[in-house]
Parts: C-alpha cells; structure tokens; sequence
C-alpha cells in the first residue's frame, strides 16, 4: 500500500517533492493514475509516512494539495483526508 497525494497545481506538487524530500521521506512524483483522475497532472506517492503524519507535514509547510489516498493493488483507492477536511 501506497499514499498518493494529489494537487491543484504542478507547483504545489513540486513544493511537495523539495519539502518532503529534504526531510528524507520517499517522494516519488507521477502521473495522477487513472483509478483517481482522467485529467492530466502530477500527484506524489509518499512512502515512510503515515496519513496523519503525511497531512500534518503537508500542512506544516504550507503546501496545498486537493486530497490523500490509500492506494494498494487491488481494490478502488481509499480516500484518507482532503485538504477540505482541515480548514
């Protein structure tokens, strides 16, 4: 199982990628998967982190992301927190 984070802007997704990467947690950027969008975009996959810890992290640095997802092989993709959620 993955979480995979998805943005508004590729800006934001890159934001994530320089924060969290400097902090040393696997940052991976791609393509939004199809399962979770048909529009075109970046999203994160974020190994090391939980959701909670993920959220906290994210919000901590000011980065701004439309939602957090439990992404595993099989089955739909869970949605765990929406940037929505917290304001």
């Amino acid at each position: 199982m993955s979480l995979i984070v998805t943005f508004a802007t590729v800006h934001q997704a890159l934001k994530c990628e320089n924060v969290l990467g400097t902090d040393g947690v696997g940052v991976r950027l791609m393509p939004v998967p199809r399962r979770l969008s048909s529009s075109c975009g970046l999203c994160a996959e974020i190994a090391g982190l939980d959701a909670t810890a993920l959220c906290a992290r994210l919000e901590a640095a000011g980065i701004e992301y439309e939602a957090v997802y439990r992404m595993g092989d099989k089955g739909p993709p869970e949605l765990v927190a929406s940037m929505d959620d917290n304001q």
